[in-house]
């Protein structure tokens, strides 16, 4: 009997030593998963690639959400992260990228004008039809810059439920620059829909 409660006892102990290691492991991996995203991320030619992502290990999308949203990251990483984040549709990224569209602190400098057009990009090239809602309420935003992203953004997500908007805003747009998106997105969407 006395042997058996040694035994489990013996167990119970290296159960016990062994937990904080696995949390260390998972951390550690962890940490190496975005040290190696960090280095994608910063190379001189990054490229959206989901299949090299995802050899990084499981945590990318929620690395990719974390990092987008670390102001101690360079802009330009912070950019590209939410633009990776165009081939993870999950609920942690629709969220992220919805929350980047309406972030006030988004709205003050030129990088956050960066941020959010590519947050637009990102949505509509991950949920599609399912992002034309949200998207075309920018279409009457203050900066041109943004109306611009919203056109390129409809296009992209490839739904014809963006057209009557596109067609209505063509005509009052007031910024060159700006109907020559409105317009491509139009032909792009035609296109999309004779397939």
């Amino acid at each position: 009997m006395r042997k058996a409660w040694m035994i489990s006892a013996s167990c119970l102990l290296a159960v016990a030593l062994m937990a904080p290691m696995s949390s260390a492991r998972s951390q550690s991996t962890e940490e190496a998963q975005r040290r190696v995203l960090l280095q994608l991320l910063n190379a001189h030619e990054f490229k959206v690639n989901r299949k090299a992502f995802d050899r990084i290990g499981p945590e990318v999308n929620r690395l990719l959400v974390n990092i987008s949203g670390d102001p101690r990251q360079r802009p330009t990483v912070r950019v590209r992260a939410t633009s990776a984040l165009s081939v993870y549709p999950s609920d942690r990224t629709r969220r992220y990228l919805n929350g980047a569209l309406f972030d006030p602190e988004l709205k003050k400098n030129r990088f956050g004008l960066l941020q959010r057009r590519e947050a637009m990009m990102s949505l509509a090239a991950a949920f599609k039809g399912d992002a034309v809602q949200t998207l075309v309420g920018f279409h009457e935003d203050d900066d041109p810059q943004i109306r611009e992203g919203c056109a390129r953004a409809l296009g992209i997500s490839g739904s014809a439920r963006a057209l009557p908007t596109l067609n209505a805003w063509l005509t009052n747009e007031p910024e060159i620059f700006v109907r020559q998106a409105i317009d491509e997105a139009i032909e792009k969407l035609r296109e999309d829909t004779r397939r």
